[in-house]
C-alpha cells in the first residue's frame, strides 16, 4: 500500500511537471473564477446546478491550459535540448508523449462541447482558443515568433477567449463582457512580455524571434510601463465602474483593496516600483487579480446563498500556495527593511 501510494504521488507530480501546473493554476485559472462569480451575481444564478457548472468549467479550463503548455513543450523540445533545459518530457517515449497530448486535447474539447449545449457562440470561441493554443508554437504559423501577433495570440487564447466562452454559456453579451475581454487581454500581454524579458538572453542565444528580441530590453520595458500597464489600469477602472452600477455595494471590494494597499505602503513601506513590472517577484495587482478579487466575490455570493461558502473554501484552498508565498514574501521584506 505504501509503495502504491508513493508511486501514485510520484505520478501526479510527474504529470504536474509535464503540463507545468505550477505556472498557471494559481495565476490563470483564478481569472475564470472571477468570470463565473461575476456571472452568478449578475445573472442571479444560484444553487446546486450553478456549482456543478462551475466545477465543470474549471476542469475544462485546466485541461485546456495543460494542453496548451504541453504542446508548446513538444514543439520546443529540440530548442530546449540545445539550450540545455532539462524537462521530463525529453525522457518519455514518443508514444506516451503524443498519447498524453491526444488525451488532453480530446478530454478538454469534449468537456467544452458538452458544457456549451450546442451554443454556436460558445463553440466558436473555444474553437478559436484551441486554434491559437495549437499554432502559437506549432509550425508553419508559430505565432510566438511573429512579434506582436505572438503577444496577442498568447494573451487572448489563454484568458480572453476562455472568458468569452464562459460569458456565452450564460448568453451574457454586454459592455461588461467586452471590458472583461480587454482587461484579460492586457493582463495576458503584460505577463507574456515579462516572460519574454526574462527569457531574452536565452532566446537571443538560441535564435528565437519574439517581440522582446526584436524590440530589445529597453524598448520593450518602456512599452510595458508606458503604454500597456496604463491601458490595463484604465480598462480595469472602467470595468469596476460598470460593475458597481450593476451590483449594489460591490464597490466595497476595490475600496477595501485600496485601503489595504495604503496600509501596507504607509506602515511597512510596501509599495511598487517600475522595476516590479518586469519581474514575476512582485508584479503590481497580481494579488488583486489572483486572490483578493475572486475570494471577495465568493463572500458576496455566500451572503446571497450559504451554498456558496463551498466556493469560498474551494477558492482559498486553490489559492493556498499563492497566498502563502505572498504573505511569506511580505514578512520577509518587512523583516529585512
Amino acid at each position: 500500500m505504501d509503495n502504491w501510494t508513493s508511486n501514485f504521488y510520484r505520478s501526479i507530480r510527474n504529470l504536474g511537471e509535464l503540463v507545468r501546473w505550477t505556472e498557471w493554476f494559481d495565476s490563470k485559472v483564478p481569472l475564470i473564477f472571477i468570470c463565473y462569480y461575476y456571472l452568478f451575481l449578475v445573472e442571479n444564478s444560484i444553487g446546486t446546478q450553478a456549482l456543478l457548472t462551475f466545477f465543470g468549467g474549471i476542469l475544462s479550463t485546466c485541461l485546456f491550459l495543460a494542453f496548451g503548455y504541453y504542446i508548446n513543450d513538444i514543439s520546443d523540445m529540440e530548442g530546449d535540448k540545445n539550450a540545455g533545459k532539462y524537462k521530463l518530457i525529453h525522457q518519455l517515449p514518443t508514444k506516451i508523449v503524443y498519447g498524453l497530448l491526444i488525451f488532453l486535447g480530446v478530454a478538454g474539447i469534449g468537456l467544452f462541447v458538452f458544457l456549451s449545449k450546442g451554443n454556436p457562440f460558445s463553440l466558436g470561441f473555444i474553437a478559436i482558443a484551441y486554434f491559437f493554443a495549437i499554432f502559437y508554437s506549432i509550425p508553419p504559423i508559430r505565432f510566438k515568433e511573429r512579434g506582436i501577433w505572438g503577444l496577442l495570440i498568447s494573451a487572448t487564447a489563454q484568458r480572453s477567449f476562455l472568458c468569452l466562452y464562459f460569458f456565452s454559456l450564460f448568453n451574457h453579451f454586454s459592455i461588461d463582457t467586452w471590458l472583461f475581454f480587454l482587461l484579460f487581454t492586457f493582463i495576458g500581454i503584460r505577463w507574456i512580455l515579462v516572460h519574454q524579458l526574462i527569457d531574452l538572453k536565452s532566446d537571443i542565444r538560441n535564435g528565437v524571434k519574439t517581440f522582446a528580441t526584436v524590440q530589445g530590453y529597453i524598448r520593450t520595458s518602456k512599452y510595458l510601463s508606458g503604454i500597456e500597464y496604463p491601458l490595463e489600469i484604465i480598462c480595469m477602472f472602467t470595468l469596476w465602474i460598470w460593475i458597481s452600477i450593476k451590483i449594489p455595494y460591490i464597490w466595497i471590494i476595490p475600496l477595501g483593496y485600496i485601503v489595504l494597499t495604503g496600509i501596507k505602503w504607509f506602515c511597512f513601506g510596501e509599495g511598487f516600483t517600475s522595476d516590479d513590472l518586469v519581474t514575476y517577484v512582485k508584479p503590481p495587482l497580481a494579488d488583486f487579480y489572483f486572490a483578493y478579487w475572486p475570494i471577495s466575490f465568493t463572500v458576496f455570493l455566500s451572503l446571497h446563498n450559504s451554498i456558496f461558502w463551498t466556493l469560498f473554501s474551494f477558492n482559498v484552498l486553490w489559492q493556498g500556495r499563492y497566498i502563502y508565498r505572498t504573505v511569506k514574501y511580505f514578512l520577509y521584506a518587512k523583516r529585512n527593511g
